[in-house]
């Protein structure tokens, strides 16, 4: 009997161990209700502005934002403005600055953008004019902004000019809107050119 005895301890020992591994494996599949607070979501500290958080505003105008300018710049919120923001939550940050209002906050680690959206196009893009065809497609037409926003901009100023009495060339680049200006002077001297042109 005394031979056989350490394999009787060998099994014990194996029967043992097995037991321990199922009672593990099923604990992990059916917790009890202490398991269920120690794998409960802890919900995120709530978002607060501090001294060290970094708030920038941003100016973004819609037709320019559509069609990626490219044109707006953050700036540094400092002073005043910038203290009265300290200790703000997010929710308190997002009623100071309502989306229905045009704002939208950014909110990173140590960083904030306030973003507030205008209508049309901003300082820069509003001093640039294209000519393109009319909504009809039959006369040449002054259009505010940057040929690339196309008729978005609104027409400024119509011509008796028809495109059809172009040439080519002309037509193409009016159509493809090639023909755009930083000058308004150079804008109206095109314009005559092409009347000229016409008349003679």
């Amino acid at each position: 009997m005394n031979k056989y005895k350490h394999i009787y301890i060998t099994l014990a020992l194996v029967a043992f161990v097995s037991f321990g591994f199922v009672y593990y494996y099923m604990t992990l599949l059916n917790p009890g209700p202490e398991g269920h607070k120690k794998t409960a979501v802890i919900p995120p500290a709530q978002q607060t502005v501090t001294n060290n958080t970094k708030v920038y505003l941003l100016e973004q105008h819609e037709i320019c934002k559509k069609y990626n300018l490219q044109c707006g710049t953050e700036v540094l919120l400092t002073g005043t403005a910038r203290v009265d923001l300290n200790n703000l939550t997010k929710q308190e940050l997002l009623a100071k600055y309502p989306q229905d209002a045009g704002w939208e906050i950014s909110w990173m680690q140590e960083k904030i953008i306030i973003q507030h959206s205008l209508p049309g196009l901003c300082k820069e893009h509003s001093k640039r004019w294209h000519l393109r065809s009319d909504e009809k497609g039959e006369m040449v037409a002054v259009y505010l902004g940057p040929a690339q926003i196309k008729r978005a901009g609104g027409i400024v100023q119509k011509t008796n000019i028809r495109i059809k009495d172009l040439p080519t060339k002309l037509r193409e680049k009016i159509e493809t809107g090639k023909l755009e200006f930083l000058s308004w002077e150079e804008l109206i001297g095109t314009l005559d050119s092409l009347d000229e042109y016409i008349r003679n």
